[in-house]
């Protein structure tokens, strides 16, 4: 019994120095709930389909729904955010023109 006591603590130290530390705090949105993140090495990273300015044609993507269930922030002031090609971007509501990147910041697909 108490093994498991100093199991369990020892299991609650270390999700606390993972969560506190750079890379679970800062690259994974869900590391409080106790997942796992991946990070991809830059070397193996492929270009992004657009930049930030484009200005999206209507029509060719698709809207990214329930996106809290993700941990994206609430979609507010007129942007949504879509998918292209597997990448989540935060896009203008009205002029379609893509505001920001934001797949490498969450949850990733």
């Amino acid at each position: 019994m108490i093994l498991l006591r100093a199991l369990s603590g020892a299991a609650v130290a270390a999700m606390f120095l993972w969560t506190a530390s750079p890379v679970g705090a800062g690259l994974c949105s869900t590391s409080s709930t106790g997942a796992r993140c991946a990070v991809v090495p830059k070397a193996m990273q492929k270009p992004l389909p657009v930049v930030p300015g484009v200005v999206l044609e209507r029509g060719e993507y698709n809207m990214v729904f329930n996106v809290e269930y993700v941990g994206l922030e609430p979609v507010e002031d007129g942007w949504i955010y879509m998918e292209i090609e597997d990448e989540i971007y935060r896009v203008d509501w009205r002029s379609h023109e893509v505001l920001s990147h934001v797949t490498s910041r969450y949850y990733l697909f």
